[in-house]
């Protein structure tokens, strides 16, 4: 059987279906990534949480980011299992790996969401760590996102990663299949 890549996992057509529904559903953002420490920062692309894209605009925003995508990303690969973090902006973001057998192939990064309500003071911190430079517009369309982004109770959160779990299974299991469907070779004990 051919040993499936990244690459070959990101054209079935049911990751970008799942990544919008999951999205519809819950409010909250998906992107279906490679495994291993990004070398840039991963774009969660149009169903990115508005405040990530504007920090993320910012090169010390940008690092930050990167810096905890990398965390995530090592974390997941030493376990294997989901991983939950904190970004220096105080929202929660979490990975799930994506495996075909013991082989991680993918990662699901979601989140993005407050756990507990935002407040002025921790706006303030979060710009004055990132916004030199940056003008009064892009301090107004931050503090609009910021106090947007969802919050997502315990109880919530937690049924997010179980259908991020459900989605890594299936499509672990789905890209299992696909990869013996386009096989040419007769298993050995056939």
């Amino acid at each position: 059987m051919k040993l499936l890549a990244f690459d070959d996992l990101a054209r079935l057509p049911v990751i970008e279906f799942y990544e919008e529904a999951f999205r519809k559903a819950t409010g909250v953002s998906l992107k279906v990534v490679p495994p291993g420490e990004p070398a840039k920062r991963l774009s969660f692309g149009k169903g990115e949480n508005p405040l990530c894209a504007l920090l993320a605009s910012t090169p010390d925003g940008c690092d930050e980011c990167l810096g905890i995508q990398q965390r995530m990303q090592r974390a997941v690969a030493k376990k294997i299992a989901p991983h939950q973090i904190n970004c220096f902006a105080g929202l929660t973001d979490v990975a799930v790996p994506v495996l075909i057998g013991e082989r991680q192939v993918a990662t699901l990064l979601s989140g993005q969401v407050f756990r507990r309500t935002p407040t002025e003071r921790d706006f303030k911190m979060v710009v004055k760590m990132v916004a030199g430079g940056m003008n009064g517009d892009w301090e107004k369309k931050t503090r609009k996102a910021y106090f947007e982004t969802p919050i997502v109770t315990t109880e919530r959160f937690e049924a997010i990663i179980q259908l991020l779990n459900v989605f890594a299974r299936y499509l672990g299991d789905y890209a299992s299949r696909q990869a013996l469907a386009t096989t040419t070779d007769e298993p050995s004990a056939v």
